[in-house]
């Protein structure tokens, strides 16, 4: 039996929650992806162009520090990557993540959380940013996506690896 990983940022909640079932359903360990520097509401509103998550976003470079990394990422075979969509893509820790840890012989499947915005763009780029592993075809779930759904999903992934 391959030994998984589901690791996850977030910070509303949604996407840890996402994380929290898939981990549950597939028998998996399940990481949290903290800044080392928590999220505050007022960093979060996009309305202000001041706030924290606009200048990471606004900054494709940026790469907001982590409080720690996987430590045994060499025992995990697939690694779920899960993650809310801010300005259309993957928040900057997310990549921060990514570039941090090695994903050679990996089987790397990223997810997102968003009420609209699509998983694509950021897939592109985190695999960009990871360099290495062999990434799957991510996933736009809702919140309160279905267990159905969630199913649905897992089950289509088991036919591509």
């Amino acid at each position: 039996m391959k030994k998984v990983l589901v690791t996850y940022f977030s910070v509303s909640g949604i996407t840890r929650e996402v994380a929290e079932r898939l981990a549950k359903e597939i028998g998996a360990d399940l990481f949290e992806i903290q800044a080392q520097t928590p999220y505050t509401r007022a960093d979060l509103d996009w309305k202000n162009h001041q706030s924290r998550s606009t200048i990471e976003m606004t900054d494709k470079s940026c790469r907001p520090a982590i409080g720690r990394g996987v430590e045994e990422m060499a025992q995990y075979e697939v690694v779920f990557i899960g993650y809310p969509i801010w300005w259309g893509e993957a928040p900057r820790i997310v990549s921060t993540f990514v570039e941090n840890h090695d994903f050679s012989g990996k089987t790397v499947i990223p997810f997102c959380t968003s009420g609209g915005s699509g998983v694509e763009m950021s897939e592109r780029n985190l695999r960009e940013q990871a360099g290495s592993g062999n990434w799957l075809k991510g996933q736009r779930f809702s919140a309160g996506v279905s267990r159905q759904e969630l199913q649905g999903w897992l089950n289509g992934l088991q036919e591509k690896r």
